[in-house]
């Protein structure tokens, strides 16, 4: 688990799964504020791929939000732009579940062109 500092300045937290010299696929869960460890390894997409997934704003080791809007889509999304900063490299597949697509979305749409590619598994 690593961390990294969210658009506040507190300290949020991640899981990596898979060769850490493979290439980030940034992995938001559903829930909302449901722990990202139900996604396991994704049936053996992890195998091959480094899978970055945020314990979001509540969950897990990340604090809950201090600021009023920081829990929100937006706030998420500023978040996971910081995250997206401290992987560093290229744009990145971005693969979100149910109200986890709505952050990935929000994120898109602040940052074209970080994202590489959109995966949408059952959008709320």
């Amino acid at each position: 688990m690593t961390l990294y500092r969210g658009a506040d300045g507190a300290e949020l937290w991640f899981d990596e799964i898979g060769p850490a010299d493979a290439e980030p696929v940034i992995v938001l869960a559903g829930g909302p504020a449901r722990h990202p460890v139900y996604m396991g390894d994704l049936a053996g997409f992890g195998e091959n791929n480094r899978l970055v997934l945020p314990h979001l704003r509540g969950v897990g080791k990340s604090p809950a939000a201090q600021e009023p809007g920081r829990a929100t889509w937006v706030g998420q999304a500023e978040d996971i732009a910081l995250l997206d900063q401290a992987l560093g490299g290229g744009p990145k597949l971005v693969l979100a579940h149910s109200a986890g697509a709505r952050v990935a979305i929000r994120y898109l749409q602040q940052n074209p062109s970080r994202v590489k590619g959109l995966v949408l598994i059952t959008p709320a």
